[in-house]
């Protein structure tokens, strides 16, 4: 891993115009990658931009970001803009104050449902919120899925044993599916043949039930809704 000296010296001469890309850092293991990009972002913030690392957690958007060319440093975590979902620069910026930041996925994840649910500090906002793109289609898509339908069955089914809870996603699929989509969660829904298997690959590996879930199967097997073609009178068009 190279020093932050070095580190910091690319990112001068980038900044000045006296070389287009980084080329010398970024070239080990990823954790050291991280700790480089961690390097300059701090040199940014503290030594151009002269915030606090609570300033920047507020205060930084793309706009700064773009600015200050730290989205070159983006290549040392792999991470790509238009394909990932990020609600703020948190999860960069542990790397740069990893004293003071820490950034968890899962209340990201949270937090990014509340505010599309209308819940916790967005129960009394009037405008509507869709889930940022890529929320649920980047690389940790099936995970916030999960994450959301353990969170809705703990806050609203608390109450039922696990096997009241198969039950609930087998025993009237149609009854289970819209209760999802109520709770938003329809596009998660979509990656599974039936709630039931939501519901059970959703549940971390020490919670599933393989005896329930086959037992339901078995009991309440899964038919799709047939899709009904549509039909058109002597006097109608397709459009």
């Amino acid at each position: 891993m190279l020093s932050a000296s070095t580190n910091i010296f690319e990112y001068e001469e980038l900044l000045m115009g006296q070389r287009t890309r980084f080329e010398a850092s970024f070239k080990g293991t990823p954790a050291e990658n991280k700790k480089e990009v961690g390097h300059i972002w701090r040199y940014a913030i503290e030594e151009l931009l002269g915030w606090t690392a609570e300033e920047a957690l507020k205060n930084l958007d793309s706009n700064i970001v773009k600015a200050l060319m730290l989205n070159t440093t983006f290549a040392g975590l792999g991470y790509e803009p238009k394909k990932t979902y990020i609600s703020d620069y948190r999860f960069i910026l542990q790397y740069a104050f990893p004293e003071s930041i820490k950034y968890d996925f899962v209340a990201e994840t949270i937090a990014e449902y509340e505010h599309v649910a209308g819940l916790g500090m967005w129960q009394n906002d009037p405008e509507k919120y869709k889930y940022a793109k890529n929320f649920f289609s980047d690389e940790n898509g099936i995970s916030r899925g999960n994450i959301l339908l353990r969170h809705i069955v703990n806050l609203y089914l608390g109450d039922m044993s696990l096997k009241e809870k198969y039950m609930f996603f087998s025993q009237d699929s149609a009854k289970a599916k819209k209760w999802i989509r109520n709770h938003y969660l329809d596009a998660p829904l979509k990656t599974y043949s039936s709630p039931l298997d939501y519901f059970h690959n959703a549940l971390p590996p020490g919670e599933r039930s393989d005896l329930l879930y086959n037992a339901c199967q078995f009991r309440f097997p899964y038919e799709p809704p047939i899709k009904r073609k549509r039909r058109f009178s002597a006097d109608s068009t397709e459009e």
